[in-house]
Formats: structure tokens, C-alpha cells, sequence
């Protein structure tokens, strides 16, 4: 499984004074948001830069929308994957943009990492990319995280993506259909907060913190992905029960799995359904699912496809 970084946040906190000084000094470059102001001077390295005047305290962000692009000119927009070499240079590249952009008087260690996005890309496959995000629909929430909201306002399609956010804790999970490669889904988990940032990576300076990930990229990915991701192959709910009833599993647990399946298709949610059963008990009952390579979730009668692997097959 590769890794990739889709993302870097990162945030200066300044008082009044030396911000507005930037502003001015900067005036000719900003454009004028409904947060502040944005400043396009490394757009097309791969970094946008924003002042943002909607805090208490005011902040500049530099916003590595892609760190492919910032690490190596005219890379487009291809992920960047997270190797020793490339955080090396992207630490690099941010460190002279940095100095470059405010004449020496701050560097890469003035600033706090805000928000990560790891991603990793699924090959399913174009023709049932958009069957697989109609049947993660049916999760709808999992235990400590809610449902996103999908629309204008948030500019995420329903139809394209399967989104949740964390209740308490700064994190984002989506999937959805990728645009450069039409076979892929990708997955995201976003940090979305500098507290989480340094509670993952174990570090507290942006160098340390980026350096973390090529050890720990994959199991910061993986601790969110399995938390929403259930086990096993998606199948109707005719033949999960048929797969279920013809395993060799004890009748009591066959009993819980036909009551954990039925209560998540009733309900409509996977949390709500775990809700119905003693939640002590849920591990051991996702862990039979597994053994048998069947989810609890399954597809929808409606819909035309009839199977479909598991994620955890693509990894």
C-alpha cells in the first residue's frame, strides 16, 4: 500500500501589528476573501498563501495544496508519495519558500503543521468505482464520527463521495471518485487540527512531524480507515445470510452476525445497528464477519451490482 501526502496546512500566528505590516507590505499581491486575503505568489509551485483576519489572533498560512507540484516544478497535480527522499525536499522546498516569502525573519520551525491529508488511491476499477460509493452510503456513521454534509455549501456530491468527521476529534475520513484516474477510489484521512497533528505524529516541530510520516504514515492511515471501514466482501442480503447460514460458525454466533446484519440495514447506520447489540460484543461478531470474508454491510436490493470486493483485498 502506498501512501501519499495530499496535503500540508501550515499556520503562523502573529499579533495585529506585524500582521498588518505584511499586509501592507504585501498589498499589491493580495486579493481581497471573505477571510482576509489570499496571495497567489507560489500558486504554481504547488502553494497558496492566506492571511486570515476572522481569529482573535491573526494568522498567514502557507497552503501546500500539492506537494508534488512544490517539490518539482510542472509535476501537475500527481500525489506525492511519502518516502524519505520526498519529504526531504519538500521540507526543503518549504523552508526557502518560507525565508523567501518574509525576507529571513521567520522560517519553517515559526510555523505549526494544521492539517495533514493522507491518501491512498483503491483501483477498483471505473466501471464500479460509483458502486462502491453507493454502498459505503450504507454505513451512514460509525461510532465517533457523524455524517458530512453534501451539497453547494460544502461542494462535495453525494453521489461522488462517502464522507464522515469526527464528533471530538479534528478528523476527516472521504472517499471518492478520483479525477485524475477514473479506476481509482481515494481514500483520505485528514488531520485537521494542529493538537491531532502532534498527537499522531508523536512530534511537536513541522520537520519532525513530516519526517514521522514515512514511518507512521501508514498506521495513522489504517487506525482511522478500519474504525470506518468494515471487513469482508459486500454482497445483497440474501447471500451474506446464505454465506453466514453455510459457515462453519457455532449458532450463537451465527445468530448475532443475522442480528448485527439486519439491525444495520433497518436502521440504516451502522453505529445505530452496533447500537442494538451489547457493544462489548460487536468486536468478536466484525471479527467472525472478517473470518468468513463477508460484510455486515450489504447492497442495497435496488442496485443492479451484486458483489463486491473488500477494500481490504486492494491493500
Amino acid at each position: 500500500m502506498i501512501i501519499y501526502l495530499g496535503l500540508v496546512e501550515l499556520t503562523l500566528q502573529l499579533d495585529h501589528k506585524k500582521y498588518d505590516e505584511y499586509v501592507e507590505f504585501n498589498a499589491g499581491m493580495l486579493v481581497e476573501t471573505n477571510f482576509g486575503y489570499l496571495d497567489e505568489t507560489y500558486i504554481e509551485k504547488g502553494i497558496g498563501i492566506t492571511y486570515h483576519e476572522d481569529t482573535r489572533k491573526r494568522k498567514i498560512k502557507f497552503y501546500v495544496y500539492s506537494p508534488s507540484l512544490a517539490i518539482k516544478d510542472n509535476n501537475g497535480f500527481v500525489l506525492m508519495s511519502i518516502t524519505h527522499s520526498n519529504i526531504t525536499k519538500l521540507i526543503n522546498k518549504l523552508e526557502k519558500r518560507i525565508r523567501e516569502y518574509f525576507a529571513n525573519k521567520y522560517t519553517l520551525y515559526d510555523f505549526d503543521i494544521t492539517r495533514l491529508n493522507l491518501v491512498v488511491n483503491f483501483a477498483v476499477g471505473a466501471d464500479v468505482v460509483h458502486d462502491y460509493i453507493k454502498v459505503l452510503h450504507n454505513i451512514k456513521q460509525v461510532k465517533f464520527y457523524r455524517p458530512m454534509k453534501y451539497g453547494k455549501r460544502t461542494g462535495e456530491e453525494r453521489a461522488n463521495c462517502f464522507g464522515l468527521n469526527g464528533v471530538s476529534s479534528n478528523i476527516e475520513f472521504r472517499i471518492y471518485a478520483s479525477e485524475q484516474d477514473k479506476k481509482n477510489l481515494r481514500a483520505e484521512v485528514r488531520l485537521s487540527k494542529k493538537s491531532v497533528v502532534k498527537e499522531y505524529t508523536d512530534c511537536h516541530c513541522p520537520e519532525s512531524q513530516l519526517r514521522a510520516l514515512v514511518d507512521k504514515g501508514k498506521n495513522m492511515f489504517m487506525g482511522v480507515f478500519i474504525e470506518v471501514i468494515p471487513p469482508g466482501d459486500f454482497y445483497k442480503k440474501a447471500q451474506a445470510e446464505k454465506l453466514i447460514h453455510d459457515a462453519r460458525i457455532d449458532w450463537s454466533m451465527r445468530h448475532k452476525m443475522f442480528n448485527l446484519m439486519r439491525n444495520i440495514k433497518a436502521k440504516k447506520s451502522l453505529y445505530a445497528g452496533e447500537k442494538c447489540i451489547d457493544y462489548r460484543k460487536v468486536r468478536g461478531i466484525l471479527e467472525a464477519f472478517n473470518a468468513i470474508g463477508v460484510s455486515p454491510i450489504t447492497i442495497s436490493k435496488r442496485h443492479k451490482v451484486k458483489h463486491l470486493k473488500s477494500f481490504y483485498d486492494y491493500i
